[in-house]
């Protein structure tokens, strides 16, 4: 059983990134990109792009769903 307090303490702290400038978006395109040669960049390190791309941020339900996910395996 996932609680509930948990799941808003994960999605307080992504609204805190966000209001820091960060922001969650999918691996897929880096994974897809050619210039990256299906390597996604570690933690830390700077990126400098200079194309046009579209970009896919997840949606609030993606999100709960991925910190239930998380939150569940955390309980095993």
């Amino acid at each position: 059983m996932v609680n509930p307090k948990d799941t808003k303490l994960i999605t307080d702290f992504l609204d805190f990134l966000e209001s820091h400038k960060f922001m969650v978006i999918r691996q897929d395109f880096f994974k897809e990109s050619k210039s990256w040669y299906n390597t996604t960049p570690k933690r830390g390190d700077k990126v400098v792009l200079n194309i046009n791309y579209k970009m896919e941020r997840p949606s609030d339900e993606e999100l709960n769903h991925e910190i239930e996910l998380f939150l569940k395996k955390q309980d095993v």
